[in-house]
């Protein structure tokens, strides 16, 4: 014989807690692991270098030291058609090549060619379909290759979605980090939006870049949803926080090209080479932002473990529902929706904000 108990709303919230209280416990007892993306060589508990703390707790997500050429981390790319010729320094067409990306003695390196009298072939690499990052703060230790040579260095991010014009960055952005096409100690963060057409917007910053043209420097971004601020040599260079801004993962590249700037191409002594020392991208430990997280009273879930779909229950009109999973990177994104298809997403436990509330959940 089979005794049965009634179920009251008190129960279910009972056990909704207790759940997420092991879980909770759980997610700081065993924190997520990035070791997919960690190179074993990369110094243990490395953090940003910056000459003023960022307030942030940073945890190492990618890293390469570049002792062997990892085609898990890095695709070497490669030209389907000649990019923009530079016709006033006789450069009528020039290439990503894959056999100008090599490893040496720890460390990337990026040739320039010059095959014949008006043709530059180059070596770059990047991360598309590999490892694709949303926000944190990503560091790269750079030689740069010689401007004289007419040749620039670059180290940036691009999205899948660049060229929808829309007015926005937003759904995906040509971020550079830091470009070199000047023979003085300057360097320049660009942000590309809307495409390369007709309808392209970009905002541009030149930086002072002391002593860029000799040795290794690091060049690195702080990749916010509101701000993304740059800095060389672990000083911050500039804080920008208007249009433009991506809220999508990006892939990383690291590339040299010929020059938009300065330099001498038909006088110009090659190969010429840049080297990259390391890549690493940090991503912000949210465990202590979801310790503090409170239930409204106006909004809940009809269901907590859910499945398939997760239906929001509020008495207020819901603008915005915003998913985030345990490393802060964002999965889902609706508006004016109260039902969310979450059937594709791994099992674990979330962060959903809605309107400006937050809620866990755990996806079954």
């Amino acid at each position: 014989m089979r005794i049965f108990h009634a179920v009251t709303p008190q129960y279910d919230i009972f056990i909704m807690r207790k759940i997420l209280i092991i879980f909770y416990f759980c997610l700081v007892i065993l924190p997520v692991s990035n070791a997919q993306w960690q190179d074993p060589a990369t110094p243990a508990n490395v953090q940003p270098n910056v000459n003023i703390p960022t307030g942030d707790n940073w945890v190492l997500e990618f890293s390469d030291e570049f002792n062997a050429l990892d085609a898990s981390r890095w695709n070497a790319t490669v030209s389907t058609k000649s990019r923009a010729p530079r016709w006033d320094k006789g450069i009528h067409d020039w290439w990503w090549k894959a056999d100008h990306v090599s490893v040496d003695a720890g460390k990337l390196v990026l040739k320039v060619t010059k095959p014949d009298g008006n043709t530059m072939y180059c070596g770059s690499v990047d991360s598309k379909g590999l490892y694709e990052p949303l926000y944190g703060f990503m560091e790269a230790r750079i030689q740069i290759a010689p401007v004289s040579e007419a040749i620039h260095t670059a180290f940036w991010t691009q999205g899948y979605y660049q060229s929808n014009v829309n007015g926005s960055g937003a759904d995906g952005c040509e971020v550079d980090i830091f470009e070199s096409p000047r023979l003085t100690d300057k360097c320049q963060t660009v942000l590309h939006w809307d495409g390369y057409g007709a309808d392209k917007k970009a905002k541009t910053n030149h930086w002072d870049a002391p002593g860029v043209h000799a040795g290794y420097h690091t060049f690195a971004m702080h990749w916010t949803p509101d701000f993304i601020t740059i800095y060389y040599d672990g000083i911050k260079k500039w804080t920008y926080t208007g249009v433009g801004i991506p809220q999508v993962k990006e892939w990383l590249w690291l590339s040299v090209g010929a020059s938009f700037g300065d330099g001498d191409f038909t006088n110009g002594t090659y190969p010429a080479h840049s080297y990259v020392d390391y890549v690493r991208v940090w991503k912000k430990d949210t465990s202590t932002d979801l310790q503090d997280v409170k239930l409204p009273d106006n909004i809940r879930l009809a269901k907590n473990p859910v499945q398939d779909e997760l239906r929001i229950v509020s008495d207020e009109e819901i603008k915005e529902a915003v998913i985030f999973d345990r490393s802060g990177s964002m999965v889902k994104h609706v508006n004016h929706q109260q039902t969310i298809n979450v059937a594709d997403l791994p099992k674990g436990l979330y962060l959903l904000k809605v309107n400006q509330h937050c809620l866990k959940f755990i996806k079954e």
